[in-house]
């Protein structure tokens, strides 16, 4: 019989190679008759497992699907076909998926930092047009921009999802148009220009 029955192999990286695993002890050949995608269309059938003294493998690599596979074969245990099946996750981080809290607070964190990267832009237009922007306005600006880099790697840590990563590395990149080269434009516009207009005002009223 099997020296153990596996339910489930665990959770490995999304485009990556799995190693599918078997053990038994009284078997000629242990072949696997397909492993199901998710969707539950297949993504292989009819495979021999390579066999090496009682353990049985094969490397599967077809992983470009987020979720749980299934995997179902067959054995001749004793001479007579018994079939076994197990699952394994596929998830964008190789671990499990996160618990609600943690999505709840990825998600709280986003729009906080959303929000105020919007508050910021249009509060440094104004301290601009003023010519008063100042190390602390720069220092905010980068702050939100940094914090968005950390948000960026908290999902690939945590949630590891491809379409929410590929979203925020396009918020990171506007923010360093944003957060990053304009503030500074912005600074050194007010350390030249800024501060020639007031040695030039102060100049008039003395």
């Amino acid at each position: 019989m099997f020296v153990s029955a596996i339910e489930t192999l665990g959770t490995f990286k999304v485009n990556e190679c799995v190693e599918l695993k078997q053990t038994c002890s009284n078997c000629t050949y242990v072949n696997i008759s397909s492993v199901l995608y998710p969707n539950s269309t297949k993504a292989i059938q009819n495979v021999e497992m390579i066999g090496l003294g009682v353990e049985y493998s094969y490397n599967f690599c077809y992983t470009s699907v987020l979720g749980s596979y299934i995997v179902n074969g067959y054995a001749d245990v004793d001479g007579q076909v018994t079939v076994w099946a197990y699952d394994f996750n596929v998830t964008g981080n190789g671990k499990d998926n996160p618990p609600g809290a943690v999505v709840v607070l990825f998600i709280g964190l986003f729009i906080f930092i959303l929000l105020f990267m919007t508050y910021l832009i249009i509060y440094s237009l104004g301290h601009v047009v003023k010519l008063d922007f100042d190390i602390l306005d720069l220092a905010w600006n980068y702050g939100i921009f940094f914090a968005m880099v950390a948000l960026l790697m908290f999902q690939n840590f945590y949630l590891g999802n491809p379409d929410i990563e590929n979203f925020l590395k396009l918020f990171v990149n506007i923010g360093i148009f944003t957060s990053i080269v304009l503030p500074t434009i912005y600074f050194i516009l007010t350390l030249t220009i800024g501060t020639w207009m007031q040695k030039r005002i102060k100049g008039v009223d003395f």
